[in-house]
């Protein structure tokens, strides 16, 4: 085990008193300059521009989270960031705790994955933090004592934060508790990570700007594609009404999405709208759907796939002709569900927003417009009628998603600040060995050996 991850106690790194003895100038100065050099070295080590090179030592690398839910973005995130560092020769495991049940059971997990065990096996821990998931009724009775726990293990963290507080003036008194008590809890979970993660830019932003919270570098990765990729041909040959779909349909999209579908299909384009994946039909989104499709007389040309299996999604996305996207904030590099459209080389309709990310407007990966009916709907029409427009639309969002999304670059990013967070670490326990040395010698003590 280095070092370096190995709990801190009071004194004990100094041998008993009986044992020590005075040393001569020159054998502090020899211990001192040894302990600086070995913090040198280790803080010439710098991040990486490719996953797997640099100087090809092995971590031992720990993914950590927690979910309430059998489909969950952040621990299919969270398995796939590890296959791509794994790929790239370091050792990587889970500790993921499945829908919590009891306190106790949870209490018990916390020990486990914090335990002298895990301190032994692991160099670096990934700890993914969605709020909601640490949470119980949406305050995060887990958070706190998870924070702790890595704390006194003293193993270098990053924390992968996801979702961190929920904002004020939402959802009522349950709103203003939420994000009353998640303000409580992230100073712990800020001040236990030696660097953070965040998948957008506003989201590093708050964080520098709350004195509230400890100061951490901070560094910003869009996420990825968790669906693997299709075997559909990019061009797949055109037959029957155009098959416009929208993965991931909140139900504050209904209305927007449904009349704008009514507008097309006025024209008398042949047009069917198809709602990817989750929630299904059969929830009250999917209800919400079916309401808002009765009342814009699109109910018949409105389909839903249901919740299927990560292969069938991902064909069933390369199966449209276009692909819309819609968020309250716009399409921002948070949103997995905006990857997994721009992954599949189909053209993307999105509707602008607050938060839109600026590099996909500059790129023209996407085709932005105003959040009302008429405006989407004309931009459908277009894409419809012209088959060179798709192709050309799809292919810059394909080619947008290889140079800022993929595994590997997200992944190349994210060791870079693990290997930070390492040499951190490193050097903090060196520059605490030199000064307990300095100070033992101005005692006139210093411990043999």
């Amino acid at each position: 085990m280095k070092e370096w991850l190995r709990p801190a106690t009071a004194g004990g790194s100094r041998q008993s008193a009986d044992r020590r003895t005075s040393s001569s100038p020159s054998q502090i100065g020899k211990r001192i300059s040894t302990a600086r050099a070995q913090s040198a070295r280790e803080g010439r080590r710098t991040g990486r521009s490719e996953v797997g090179s640099g100087k090809g030592e092995r971590l031992r690398i720990l993914n950590l989270g927690v979910s309430h839910s059998p489909v969950c973005g952040v621990r299919d995130y969270a398995e796939r960031l590890g296959e791509e560092l794994a790929s790239a020769g370091h050792a990587v495991e889970s500790e993921w705790l499945e829908r919590p049940t009891s306190v106790q059971g949870t209490l018990d997990w916390i020990k486990t994955v914090t335990s002298a065990e895990m301190q032994d096996r692991v160099d670096v821990v990934l700890w993914h933090y969605s709020v909601f998931a640490y949470s119980s009724n949406g305050v995060p009775t887990v958070a706190l004592p998870l924070s702790w726990a890595l704390w006194r293990a003293r193993v270098p963290v990053v924390g992968v934060l996801h979702e961190f507080v929920f904002p004020w003036g939402r959802h009522g008194w349950k709103g203003t508790a939420w994000a009353a008590s998640q303000r409580l809890a992230l100073p712990a979970v800020v001040a236990v990570s030696s660097r953070l993660l965040v998948t957008v830019e506003d989201r590093a932003a708050w964080l520098r700007e709350q004195r509230w919270l400890p100061c951490r570098p901070t560094t910003v990765v869009p996420v990825f594609s968790c669906l693997p990729e299709s075997l559909v041909p990019p061009l797949p040959q055109k037959s029957g009404p155009m098959r416009i779909g929208m993965l991931g349909y909140p139900k504050a999209s209904a209305r927007l999405i449904t009349e704008a579908m009514e507008y097309v299909r006025a024209t008398g384009m042949s047009a069917e709208l198809w709602l990817l994946g989750a929630p299904g039909q059969d929830t009250s989104a999917g209800e919400a759907w079916r309401r808002a499709g009765g009342a814009a007389s699109i109910g018949e040309a409105m389909k839903f796939t249901g919740i299927v299996r990560p292969e069938r999604l991902a064909d069933e996305i390369a199966h449209c002709d276009i692909l819309i996207f819609d968020d309250t904030f716009g399409p921002s590099s948070r949103k997995t569900t905006l990857a997994a459209i721009l992954v599949s080389g189909r053209p993307v309709v999105a509707i602008d927003g607050p938060s839109t990310w600026s590099l996909l407007g500059e790129a023209g990966a996407v085709r932005l417009v105003a959040r009302n009916p008429r405006a989407l709907g004309e931009a459908l029409l277009q894409l419809a009628n012209d088959d060179a427009k798709r192709e050309e639309l799809g292919a810059r969002s394909r080619a947008f998603y290889e140079r800022h999304q993929t595994p590997r670059v997200v992944a190349a990013a994210g060791f870079e600040m693990i290997w930070e967070c390492c040499n951190t670490h490193a050097g903090d326990a060196h520059e605490r060995e030199i000064s307990e040395i300095e100070g033992a010698s101005h005692r006139g003590e210093v411990s043999r050996g």
